[in-house]
């Protein structure tokens, strides 16, 4: 019997943001039919299939609110929030919300850009 060596790779995670003011994420979410595909403006190039997403809000509430799967390698498709999107996946809700004023109190997350809402 041949084996065939096949390189397994750890799935990279991502923080994708979303303002509450343009999109609900958490209502259409919760609909169980939300939006299947995502502006990929930052890193398209490191992104993967099967990577996984935690869903970041923006505003007076933030925090990481769900979790995702990426599903296809970013393709072109302009409009206002970028040039490329990928194809996503939710996986579900995280609840209660981990928010921004508790990963504050966690040395680790204090300064993590990403939760901050800075690009990059």
């Amino acid at each position: 019997m041949r084996r065939v060596a096949i390189k397994q790779t750890k799935p990279k995670y991502w923080i994708f943001q979303s303002n509450p003011t343009r999109y609900d994420l958490v209502a259409d979410v919760k609909t169980g039919k939300p939006d299947g595909f995502w502006s990929a403006n930052q890193f398209r190039d490191e992104m993967a299939v099967n990577d996984k997403i935690f869903f970041r809000l923006s505003g007076s509430k933030k925090g990481i609110y769900a979790l995702g799967t990426i599903k296809s390698l970013p393709f072109p498709s302009k409009d206002e929030f970028g040039k490329l999107k990928v194809r996503i996946q939710f996986d579900g809700l995280i609840d209660p919300p981990l928010l921004r004023d508790e990963t504050e109190k966690i040395r680790l997350l204090k300064n993590f850009r990403a939760l901050r809402g800075a690009e990059g």
